[in-house]
């Protein structure tokens, strides 16, 4: 199959929405054909090699308005060419024109927002501004839309998608080649684990 990738940024300082998106290139291309889109200045090759991310091409705002308008246009060759798209992240204007090209094309597409789709306290107005005008259009024509639990599910109530075009997919977990020692645990302690994040509420710790 052939299955282009739209990532929201491919580098560290991206978290574990750029190592999500990594592994699902990567573990797609070992029977697939894979094309992974990042756009300029938001991908970084040695995070891609830490990752080893196949057939990843850069695409800068001018690269979609341009594909838009012309269908021999590299980008827009890739998309026609794909049997399936898969978008990652919301709030880029891109992937707007990325999915109304797929919908020329005939090209269903799975939109994998990544938490993206809650409107939190950084530019909220902006953010609604952003849904008003075209973010509510990407998400009602996907094909699906994927949601990493439950709990966030409950955060596309806002958004015109149908429950049936839901599907909960959870992040994996990367095993490690090596097998680490196991710690030893303080006396009197039943348990315990170690989280690596910011401390924020969107981040969901009660959840964890």
């Amino acid at each position: 199959m052939r299955i282009v990738i739209v990532s929201s940024g491919l580098s560290f300082e991206y978290g574990g929405a750029a190592i999500s998106e990594a592994s699902l290139g990567s573990a797609l291309s070992r029977k697939n054909e894979v094309c992974i889109l990042a756009p300029k200045g938001r991908y970084d090759s040695r995070f891609g090699n830490v990752y080893d991310i196949p057939g990843v091409r850069e695409f800068s705002g001018g690269d979609v308005i341009s594909a838009w308008g012309d269908g021999e246009h590299w980008l827009a060759a890739t998309i026609k060419n794909a049997q399936i798209v898969h978008l990652n992240g919301h709030w880029r204007w891109e992937h707007y024109l990325i999915a109304r090209m797929c919908l020329r094309s005939g090209i269903p597409y799975i939109l994998h927002p990544r938490g993206m789709l809650v409107l939190n306290q950084k530019r909220p107005l902006l953010k609604r501004l952003f849904n008003l005008v075209i973010g509510n259009e990407i998400v009602r024509h996907a094909e699906r839309v994927i949601a990493l639990s439950n709990y966030e599910v409950g955060q596309f109530n806002a958004y015109p998608v149908s429950v049936h075009k839901i599907a909960v997919i959870p992040n994996g977990i990367i095993i490690p080649r090596t097998q680490y020692v196991k710690p030893v645990v303080p006396h009197g302690v039943s348990g315990y684990f170690l989280y690596l994040g910011r401390i924020e509420p969107r981040k969901n710790l009660l959840f964890l």
